[in-house]
């Protein structure tokens, strides 16, 4: 009997181990190595945008999937096997987990649920349990039921069981990839910081440590992002992602108390630049030499830098919209040269996209320092032309050759530095550059923007601008083309044909009384609106004074000398030495009535005022529907009520102008024309006066 139980348990065991080794090396291997081979090609490469944080996890596509269908569905055949026929072996919830992976890539969220949720709630082993949690929350992150994923992992983590090294790295990746699909970056780093030590395979260990050092780069803390772009530097990564680190190091390490780092940082930069293999990204390592310098305060080499990135970028326009956008961040911060920078900030804003980095700072830059330029260059022009109308004829002549003679000599210097430049490029880069001369050349293009801008204004980019019938070109322009279409253009090459000559520049000198009186209002409203930007826009105070006082003392009979008086005061009121108290005091006695005086004792005068506009606009909208419903009474009433109660605002000739609209409703021909003649004479600025004149002019026709 003895024996016979012996034998009894000898044979289960026999059968056991029969069952976990015919499971694991039949239908069970099989299986796995078609999931293997199927994640190598779905998920063996990364489609990177190192200019964003990665991604952590691919993100499924059932689409992608569908070419593997045939393989996905032989994994489940054959796991089922091990799951039927081997009921009692080891393999079995290894068996569901791999059917519930093949649903999943499938995208057949509803099954890979239900099976990953049967591992959970049946099997004994907590390994499997763990691994099929870790599935089911990925599962619920693919479907975007977010709660549920969440859910789950709060379950797993409330779980007193340990976790094994290999569920835990799984576990926490997962996490990461939740949180990087709903931007939650510093929940990425945390749980990526989680998984790091349990990884064991190089290149996805250092995909964690890079994601790592992206999140902290963003996040500003960029000692601990030097840390980890250290580290994947220093850890054998393939070449994109150690190009990328490298660039990064340099852009995250604290110079001002690592000066022999930033040495190392800076010759490994230059080593990037001298490999062959990074020859198509010498401008974006020349652009972050440049930014390196930058930091350590090294202007003149960050600019020589950011010449060279320009020069050796073949069109790529996102770098050049980045290099064009530090070259004006340069010249306004560092140098406060606003013409200048706005040239840049231009040039940056036609190639920026709205979904690149900066792209709202650059619109909004480009503008300002724009509207700056115009009225810098407005007073510069206005300036040299009064200057020159003040001379002999022969002497003006003379100064505007000169003039002449050296816009062109500044376009041989630029012709030939280029031609140097273009000397010391290889053969192939000569070719591929020679078409593009112009545009390749930072300050020849600057010199042609800033010199056309002057000259003609913001123009749009068209054809036959100057032309005063472009219609008629339009139409009269043909365009040849042969049996082959291949278009024939003629091309001319003037390289001086955008320099005026001195007869055309002579003619832009003021000759009569009328012309330079309408210069010398310019000049005044420039010089006014080139101050308040410095005050407001640039914080430059002395700049600001410097303007105002120029005006306050060379036109005391301005046409602004209220707003004159008020800005100077406020200006002084910012600096020392200066005094504002003599400006208040002029604009109270010469100017009591003006919104300025109103200013100086009522800090809330602008807010009221807005205030009570909105109120009479609300009253205006209601008497216009009134007078639309020809209920010219009511409307006449609280036209007058409001004329009252409101008597300055900002509607008041639209409100003049109704009133006179209901009388001519409401009396007789004469005296709707006496009312509006009156409106024209006592009203000569309105906005409302071309208006009231056609009113009148319909008025005169009728018999």
């Amino acid at each position: 009997m003895k024996n016979l139980f012996l034998g009894l348990l000898l044979l289960l065991a026999g059968c056991k181990f029969y069952h976990n080794t015919t499971a694991r090396f039949n239908a069970y291997f099989l299986a796995n190595e078609k999931i293997t081979e199927v994640e190598i090609a779905l998920f063996g490469k990364y489609n990177d945008d190192f200019n964003n944080v990665l991604q952590v996890l691919h993100t499924l596509d059932s689409n992608t999937a569908k070419p593997h269908k045939t393989s996905l569905d032989y994994a489940i055949e054959k796991a089922s096997i091990a799951i039927e026929n081997h009921k009692t072996s080891d393999w079995t919830d290894d068996s569901y987990i791999l059917i519930g992976k093949a649903r999943l890539y499938l995208g057949d969220f509803r099954n890979a649920l239900n099976t990953f949720k049967y591992v959970n709630s049946t099997s004994t082993d907590v390994n499997a349990r763990h691994k099929a949690l870790s599935f089911l929350m990925r599962s619920f992150i693919e479907k975007k039921d977010f709660k549920s994923a969440e859910g789950v992992a709060q379950y797993m983590a409330a779980d007193p069981t340990p976790i094994s090294p290999e569920n835990s790295k799984d576990f926490y990746i997962t996490l990461a990839h939740y949180y990087r699909l709903r931007n939650s970056y510093a929940n990425v780093a945390k749980y990526l910081e989680k998984a790091i030590p349990y990884i064991k395979k190089r290149q996805e260990r250092n995909r964690m440590m890079y994601i790592c050092a992206q999140i902290y780069m963003r996040l500003n803390q960029n000692a601990k992002a030097y840390e980890y772009f250290s580290a994947v530097a220093n850890a054998n990564p393939d070449d994109n992602m150690l190009f990328y680190a490298q660039l990064n190091a340099a852009k995250t390490l604290d110079v001002s108390d690592k000066p022999e780092e930033a040495k190392k940082v800076a010759r490994g930069l230059v080593a990037m630049l001298e490999d062959e293999k990074n020859a198509e990204f010498k401008d974006k390592i020349y652009y972050d030499l440049a930014s390196f310098e930058l930091k350590q305060n090294h202007v003149p080499e960050a600019l020589d830098f950011l010449s060279e990135s320009l020069f050796a970028s073949q069109g790529n326009e996102a770098q050049r919209a980045y290099t064009y956008r530090l070259f004006g961040k340069i010249y306004e911060e560092k140098y406060q040269k606003y013409e200048k920078a706005a040239t840049y900030y231009d040039s940056s804003a036609q190639l920026i996209k709205p979904n690149m980095d900066y792209f709202e700072e650059i619109k909004t830059k480009s503008k300002l320092m724009s509207k700056f330029a115009k009225y810098y260059l407005a007073v510069k022009k206005a300036d040299k032309l009064l200057k020159l109308s003040a001379m002999d004829t022969a002497d003006a002549k003379e100064i505007l050759r000169q003039e002449m003679e050296g816009e062109k000599a500044d376009l041989d210097k630029l012709e030939e530095a280029y031609k140097t430049r273009q000397s010391q490029k290889p053969a192939q880069a000569k070719s591929e550059s020679k078409s593009k001369f112009y545009f390749y050349q930072n300050e020849l293009v600057n010199f042609g923007k800033s010199y056309f801008f002057r000259e003609w204004g913001n123009r749009p980019l068209e054809d036959h601008w100057r032309r005063a019938d472009k219609q008629r070109v339009a139409q009269n322009v043909a365009v040849q083309v042969n049996e082959n279409q291949e278009v024939k253009k003629e091309v001319k090459k003037d390289k001086y044909a955008s320099v005026k000559t001195v007869a055309a520049r002579l003619k832009e000198v003021p000759n009569t009384e009328d012309r330079k009186n309408a210069l010398l209002d310019s000049l005044q409203s420039s010089l006014l609106s080139l101050a308040k930007m410095y005050a407001d826009d640039f914080k430059e105070y002395d700049n600001a004074r410097k303007n105002l006082e120029r005006l306050y003392q060379e036109f005391p009979k301005s046409r602004f000398r209220a707003e004159i008086l008020y800005q100077l005061g406020k200006v002084c009121k910012l600096l020392l030495p200066c005094k504002s108290d003599s400006y208040d005091k002029e604009l109270r006695e010469k100017f009591a009535e003006t919104m300025f005086a109103k200013l100086l004792d009522n800090k809330n005068f602008v807010q009221e005022t807005n205030q009570h506009d909105a109120t009479v606009e609300k009253i205006y909208e209601k008497c216009y529907d009134l007078y639309q419903k020809n209920d010219f009474v009511a409307t006449q009433n609280l036209l007058d009520e409001a004329l009252i109660k409101y008597p300055e605002n900002k509607f008041l000739d639209k409100i003049k102008i109704l009133k006179v609209m209901t009388v001519g409703k409401t009396q007789n021909l004469d005296i709707y024309k006496k009312h509006l003649e009156d409106f024209i004479k006592e009203n000569p600025q309105s906005q409302m006066l071309d208006f009231a004149q056609k009113l009148l002019e319909s008025a005169g026709k009728v018999n």
